[in-house]
C-alpha cells in the first residue's frame, strides 16, 4: 500500500516546486533507493511531467508549471537495490 501525503501549502500555477519524498520508512539496512518514476494526474486533462533526482533515500519531485486548478496527485515509484518497490502519493491542490 502507497504512502499518501496531502500537501498542506497549495502549489500556484506559475510556480514551479521541489517536493522531497522520504522513503526512509521502507528501507531496510543496508537497502537503497536506485531509482524512481513519477506520473502525474491531473483533475482533467493530461498530466505533465514531474522530474525527479534521487539521493536515497530521498527523491526529489520537481512540479510546476501547471494549466489546470484542482487537485493534482504526483505518484512515485521508488526502485529499491533489493528489486522491491515502494510508492508514495502526493497529493497538491493548485487553486484559482
Amino acid at each position: 500500500m502507497a504512502t499518501i501525503i496531502e500537501v498542506t501549502q497549495p502549489q500556484f500555477r506559475n510556480e514551479i516546486r521541489v517536493y522531497p519524498v522520504d522513503f526512509t520508512d521502507d528501507l531496510l539496512t543496508g537497502i537503497t533507493v536506485t531509482s524512481a518514476i513519477v506520473t502525474h494526474t491531473p483533475p482533467s486533462g493530461s498530466g505533465s511531467v514531474a522530474g525527479t533526482a534521487t539521493a536515497s533515500p530521498i527523491v526529489n519531485v520537481t512540479f510546476g508549471t501547471v494549466a489546470v486548478v484542482g487537485t493534482h496527485y504526483l505518484d512515485t515509484l521508488a526502485t529499491l537495490s533489493d528489486g522491491e518497490k515502494s510508492a508514495v502519493r502526493l497529493i497538491v491542490y493548485v487553486p484559482r
